[in-house]
Parts: C-alpha cells; sequence; structure tokens
C-alpha cells in the first residue's frame, strides 16, 4: 500500500503537544469513528510518523502554537502550519486539519496561504458533546469516506458526494479498523517501531485488536476499541518475556524473531 494513497482503513495522525488534550482527541477518534489514530506529542515526533513507510497516515489533525522543546526550529518546524505543509510535501494525498484554541488568528491563516497549503477545516479546540457532528473527528472521517468514495467511482465529484450519502454510509460502516501501538506498558521494553493493530467488533459488540504483522495467535478484548487494544499491548510485553527467557523453535521462534524486530529490551537499547 503507498503511503500516499487513501484506503478503506484510513488513520488520522494527531500532532498535539498538551497531554490531555492529547489524550481527550484520541480516546473521541477511537470511540467516535471507524479510524485509526496514530499521535505524536512534539514537532519532530510528527516528522518521524511522516517519514516512516511503516505506517500509513491519510489526514493530520496539528494544533498550532508548541512550547519550547517541543518544537524544532532548526528543521524549519516552529508551529502547526510547518508540519502541515511537511506532510503535504512528504504524503501529497494527505488533508490537513488544524485543531488549536488559535485556530482564528489571522497571521496563521495568512501563513498557511502564502505557502498555498489547504487546510480541510481550522477547528476552534474545545470540549464537544459525543456524536457532536461538527466535531475534529466526525468530519474527518466523512471526508475521508468521500474521498474514498470519488477516488474509487469513476467520474464521481464532490457535488455527487453529498453530505446524506457520506453520513448514511459512516453510519453503516463496521470495518476493520488499522491503527498502531505506539507504546508498551514495561520498562523493560522499547518500542522501536510501531506495530500495526488491527480491531473490529464482533456480533455480540466486543471489540478484539490483533497484531497480524507479529504473529501472536491470540487477541485482545474488551468493551470498547481502546481495552481491546489495552489488552493487546500486556500480551505482546507477557509473550516477548516469556520466549526471552527460553529457547524456542518453531512458531514460537517465529514469533520471537518478529518481535525483535519491533522491541528492544531497555539494556540491548543502551548499548
Amino acid at each position: 500500500m503507498s503511503p500516499t494513497t487513501t484506503t478503506y482503513a484510513p488513520a488520522v495522525l494527531l500532532v498535539e503537544d498538551d497531554l490531555p488534550a492529547r489524550e481527550y482527541l484520541t480516546r473521541r477518534f477511537y470511540n467516535e469513528t471507524s479510524l485509526g489514530v496514530i499521535v505524536a506529542k512534539d514537532l519532530v515526533e510528527a516528522k518521524l510518523l511522516i517519514d516512516s513507510r511503516d505506517i500509513q497516515i491519510d489526514a493530520i489533525v496539528a494544533d498550532l502554537y508548541f512550547s519550547h522543546g517541543m518544537d524544532a526550529p532548526e528543521e524549519n518546524l516552529r508551529d502547526g502550519i510547518d508540519i502541515l505543509k511537511y506532510g503535504a510535501k512528504e504524503r501529497p494525498r494527505l488533508l490537513n486539519y488544524v485543531n488549536s484554541y488559535w485556530a482564528d488568528r489571522e497571521e496563521l491563516v495568512q501563513k498557511a496561504d502564502g505557502l498555498r497549503l489547504t487546510i480541510r477545516q481550522w477547528f476552534h479546540k474545545q470540549p464537544l458533546m459525543p456524536g457532536d457532528t461538527s466535531a475534529p473527528w466526525a468530519q474527518v472521517e466523512r471526508d475521508l469516506i468521500e474521498a474514498r468514495l470519488i477516488d474509487d467511482a469513476s467520474g464521481l465529484t464532490s457535488e455527487d458526494v453529498t453530505g446524506e450519502v457520506t453520513e448514511a454510509i459512516r453510519r453503516q460502516l463496521c470495518p476493520i479498523r488499522k491503527t498502531y501501538l505506539q507504546s508498551l506498558d514495561s520498562p523493560n521494553l522499547i518500542l522501536i517501531r510501531p506495530i500495526e493493530v488491527l480491531t473490529w467488533v464482533d456480533e455480540e459488540g466486543v471489540y478484539h485488536s490483533s497484531a497480524p504483522k507479529i504473529g501472536l495467535l491470540t487477541d485482545g478484548s474488551g468493551d470498547s476499541v481502546l481495552e481491546a487494544i489495552d489488552q493487546l499491548r500486556d500480551l505482546i510485553v507477557e509473550h516477548e518475556e516469556s520466549l526471552n527467557s527460553a529457547l524456542v523453535e518453531g512458531y514460537a521462534l517465529f514469533v520471537k524473531t518478529r518481535l525483535s524486530e519491533f522491541i528492544q529490551r531497555e539494556d540491548e537499547h543502551e548499548k
């Protein structure tokens, strides 16, 4: 899959240096859309994720201002407009959004215009009620559905794909979601590459998550996407620790080898 192609399992990159805001956005995207989520706490991490060919990104939602140490003036990354411009250069088909308390700052709108940067929506950062169709997560999902429909239907234009059409499709969608594990809850293990995770919901409403590229034969599960992903994270840690301390062969050796491509132990990482 080309990193510049929108997909049926789209993912959004959230670039936000404020932890509560980052967690709030992540939770709302997971709970109220079918999108995968990748998060960056600063502009350098966002650049590395955009550069990575291990992950798929279809849209970026970026804050505007970043505190000292979260920017990277040496790489010409000073604010959200800079990272959106970088993303547009590296992945030209990305959809770009702003989510900031300062979304009405005229100088930043002018900066984006001067860079010929297309920003689909300038969202004002604020708490929103579940189901609010004007929320960033709702708008981004609708836009990505619309983009996919236009890409796939010969001769179809944005005038043909009305808001009613995309909303009807959105309500019917229960696709397998592709997202990424970016951290492990273990002081001894370091995730050196994001792990691709697939999540879905069964007929009984239970959410499941798996990491097929690692080859685990057990899935995480829970009452929500986040619970399923958290359980999968725990399972990955358990498998790594048990396989690392034993001589293995056959399929267990395959899993151990695959895990080593994504995870390093703390003592090995420091060498």
